[in-house]
């Protein structure tokens, strides 16, 4: 586990998984927690490990009427495809509060990036106008870090109650949900 990531599972263990536990759900792993047919789970971006954009995280949700998780796409959703408009603008604000914050890269950085990356690289340290497609929550520190659990645990009870409607049988990952 990466510095990291180890730093992302002790703020989460601290301070959202009682939420989730508040909630009648059961830790079921590492960064993962079920209640009666419906899991939430952390996901880490593998490939988030850029000195200067930080590490990245989103959650996942997944419905299952037989007790299985990940072993299909059927009845699953991240977080962004959860939130109401009000709540993707708190999610953007936070989003361009870290962006803001993040240590922005030394020219011998940009220079080991391809220049054909380098715009989308860039943009993880620019104020954005909507939440990217298959958005992450990225962090740099523990500071971050807890931005995103505020934000999320005011934020979970209505995500859970949503999830729990989610179609066990019905592919969503990727689409556009409306609540």
């Amino acid at each position: 586990m990466t510095k990291g990531a180890s730093a992302l599972a002790a703020v989460l263990n601290e301070r959202l998984a009682p939420s989730l536990v508040a909630m009648s759900f059961a830790v079921a792993g590492h960064l993962r927690w079920r209640r009666d047919g419906l899991e939430v789970r952390v996901v880490i971006d593998s490939k988030a490990r850029d000195p200067f954009r930080g590490g990245a995280f989103t959650l996942e949700f997944e419905r299952s009427d037989d007790g299985e998780f990940e072993a299909k796409l059927a009845g699953r959703s991240r977080v962004d495809q959860m939130l109401d408009t009000a709540q993707k603008r708190e999610f953007l604000s936070v989003r361009n509060e870290v962006a803001s914050r993040l240590p922005r890269p030394t020219d011998q950085h940009l220079a080991a990036i391809p220049p054909s990356a380098q715009r989308e690289y860039l943009r993880a340290f620019a104020p954005a106008e909507e939440l990217e497609p298959r958005f992450w929550m990225r962090f740099a520190n523990t500071c971050d870090l807890e931005a995103w659990v505020d934000l999320l645990q005011r934020v979970m009870p209505d995500l859970v109650a949503r999830a729990e409607r989610l179609d066990p049988h019905a592919l969503v990952l990727g689409r556009t949900l409306t609540w």
